[in-house]
């Protein structure tokens, strides 16, 4: 009994894959939509919250270790690590408001 409903539950949750440009995999799932690259990094992510309703766009960059060097939010914070040579330690952490995006946004919708 326990088995079958373990599996139920596995069976409900289903993923589409779809390789568009760039070979950048995507993957719909309810109010989400992530992206990752060929090395199976999460390099975008849309998030909606009906209950906050809010909606969280990020974006996000790799250095050549696969370490992740920039988070950006649309609309949010922009944030660079630093590490320390060649371990994932992080030795510092910059975070700035997206003053740039959200002017880039004003001026999108002025268009």
């Amino acid at each position: 009994m326990l088995e079958q409903s373990v599996a139920e539950k596995y069976k409900k949750e289903s993923y589409s894959y779809n390789y568009g440009e760039a070979d950048i995999l995507s993957i719909p799932k309810d109010d989400q939509l992530r992206s990752h690259n060929m090395q199976n990094r999460m390099i975008f992510s849309d998030v909606q919250d009906s209950v906050l309703n809010t909606r969280n766009i990020t974006e996000y960059a790799y250095d050549a270790f696969g370490r992740r060097v920039e988070t950006n939010q649309y609309l949010g914070d922009y944030t660079r690590n630093l590490y320390d040579g060649f371990s994932f330690d992080v030795i510092g952490m910059s975070v700035l408001q997206s003053a740039y995006y959200a002017a880039c946004l004003r001026a999108a919708i002025s268009l």
